[in-house]
């Protein structure tokens, strides 16, 4: 796996990511008319107006991006990653 700076181009699978994320993880958390404001803002257009604001890094591996990483000044704005990711990690591979 290989962390790099987020380019224009990753902007689309940076939103399916976190779309996804907020459909499965925060879903649990949050009534469904919440999540699927989130879900609306969270479009390709919307990671390329915040990325004037904020660096955001994303892991790759194989083509795939696998998580993505905002931060703002000093304050992280955002970390999410894939399932798969999560659980390989947890599993010490």
């Amino acid at each position: 796996m290989r962390i790099r700076k987020f380019r224009k181009s990753d902007a689309g699978k940076v939103s399916d990511l976190i779309i996804r994320a907020q459909r499965g993880v925060l879903s649990r958390h949050y009534p469904k008319h919440v999540i699927d404001y989130f879900c609306r803002r969270s479009t390709p257009e919307y990671i390329l107006k915040k990325s004037k604001v904020r660096d955001y890094y994303v892991a790759v591996e194989g083509g795939r991006i696998l998580g993505v990483n905002g931060i703002q000044g000093n304050e992280v704005r955002l970390c999410l990653s894939t399932q798969s990711t999560t659980k390989k990690e947890s599993e010490g591979n």
